[in-house]
């Protein structure tokens, strides 16, 4: 049996006319 898992980085960017916010996200899986 073999177990595969990975992972991505990246992030989402909030804007408007006063504020940007950046929010980093990461997510996992994993394959059994």
């Amino acid at each position: 049996m073999s177990m595969n898992a990975g992972s991505e980085f990246g992030s989402i960017v909030w804007r408007n006319a006063e504020h940007q916010v950046r929010s980093p996200i990461a997510f996992t899986w994993r394959q059994l």
